[in-house]
């Protein structure tokens, strides 16, 4: 295995699918899968951990250490082959690129069945990259129903694979925080797990209190964004599935219940009153390009931004069902309540949008018109969860849904990935 190679820090970045092989999908691809793998996933590593939300060079490490057979790096091999052949539909692709998955898939098994292997880092890291192989190959299918289902996302697949790295994170408990590596790959899956209670109306692990109070004790200056953003998708996750569950169960004398999640919802923003000032506002464009630190943050902000559109819309859901019930409640009070959280729905979805320039880049050819471009394949994947809330917000204005989805579209041509549902379709 060519260690050396896909590790070389001045390695072309190579843009989703305008790589094809020119010859016969043989072993000596192999290497290259690894190189592509690596390209879009990690990125140029002269690139410093600030810069990112949650620093992933440690999967470098992972795979120069493995040998070849090992979960990770067959892991990382199946990905590539996946960027390689996502456009060229033929027997041989399909073919090599089912063999190179299937080896994948078993060797990941075989670790998860071994006592030891089970809980190892390594393990864990190869089931997150299985969770992106599938994100790539998922097929599109045009236009799908769009509802809370897992299906209309067009990632059952990916569904999966997070619920099976959220049972890892409960087995590894916490004995493995103590190590900045562990820690890294423990934030990496969390962010995971987080979309998925959002998309599912799922709470948050219920283990999540115990963990963030171990990671206390080992934080570094450099987590503690990453910490506060985990624990408030935690507790924003947890209050979307209480109301959903409500909003279902709903009954004749639910009103209490209602009520005191409405309460529940003011009191936590009472309590992160303080996420939304400054120090932790986002940073000016014009300081955004020198500065690695502001790159973060804008991620940061960003998903933030995110966990709380999710959760106003899902509470704006509650209110509307209380509009329709007509709980006793004087009706102009409750539309006035409505309007307001509607327009908190519209600042989160505003505060999403205007990251995202920020966070692409407009480079171009020379004399051409600025154009928003993904700096790295992972940075497109990242914006697809958020930008969907922002398209598909009921609540959101018609300015932001057609901006949300022009970036989507946008975002589904530059990196490759087209799941049924992921790319909603203007109304």
């Amino acid at each position: 295995m060519p260690h050396m190679e896909i590790l070389d820090p001045d390695v072309v970045v190579f843009s989703g699918w305008y790589l094809f092989p020119t010859r016969q999908l043989a072993e000596c691809w192999d290497s290259h899968a690894y190189t592509l793998a690596f390209s879009n996933i990690i990125g140029p590593q002269r690139h410093s951990a600030p810069s990112e939300l949650v620093d992933i060079n440690f999967l470098s490490g992972m795979v120069s250490e493995a040998g070849q057979d090992s979960s990770i790096v067959l892991a990382c091999r199946a990905i590539g082959h996946a960027f390689l052949t996502r456009n060229i539909d033929t027997p041989e692709t399909r073919s090599k690129r089912a063999a190179t998955y299937g080896q994948a898939l078993k060797a990941t098994n075989m670790a998860l069945e071994h006592p030891v292997l089970q809980t190892q880092d390594e393990t864990l890291a190869s089931v997150w990259l299985l969770s992106l192989y599938e994100l790539i190959v998922s097929p599109g299918q045009g236009r799908q129903p769009l509802d809370k289902s897992p299906q209309s996302h067009g990632i059952g697949s990916w569904i999966v694979h997070t619920q099976g790295m959220m049972s890892l994170l409960r087995l590894r408990g916490t004995s493995h925080f103590n190590t900045p590596l562990a820690r890294d790959l423990f934030w990496l899956i969390y962010y995971a797990i987080q979309v998925r209670c959002f998309i599912t109306d799922m709470a948050s692990p219920s283990e999540s209190s115990s963990w963030f109070r171990e990671l206390e004790k080992w934080l570094n200056e450099d987590e503690l964004h990453t910490y506060r953003l985990c624990v408030y998708g935690h507790h924003a996750s947890t209050l979307c599935a209480t109301i959903q569950q409500t909003i279902t169960q709903w009954t004749a004398s639910s009103r209490g219940a209602a009520m005191a999640v409405v309460a529940e919802v003011e009191g936590f923003e009472r309590e992160t009153q303080h996420l939304w000032q400054a120090p932790y506002d986002s940073p000016g464009s014009e300081t955004v390009a020198d500065s690695g630190l502001n790159i973060g943050l804008l991620w940061w902000r960003t998903y933030l931004h995110a966990f709380r559109l999710q959760l106003q819309l899902t509470l704006l859901e509650l209110w509307d069902k209380m509009r329709t019930e007509k709980l006793g409640e004087d009706a102009r009070t409750l539309q006035d309540e409505f309007q307001r959280r509607v327009k908190v729905v519209q600042g989160a979805a505003d505060g999403i949008l205007a990251c995202v320039p920020l966070l692409l880049s407009t480079d171009g050819p020379s004399g051409a018109s600025p154009r928003l471009t993904t700096r790295f394949w992972r940075d497109g994947v990242r914006l697809l969860w958020p930008l969907r809330l922002v398209a598909l917000g009921d609540a959101t204005r018609d300015d932001q849904k057609r901006v949300a989805w022009a970036t989507l579209q946008q975002i589904r041509h530059e990196v490759g990935i087209n799941p049924p549902g992921a790319f909603p379709l203007p109304s």
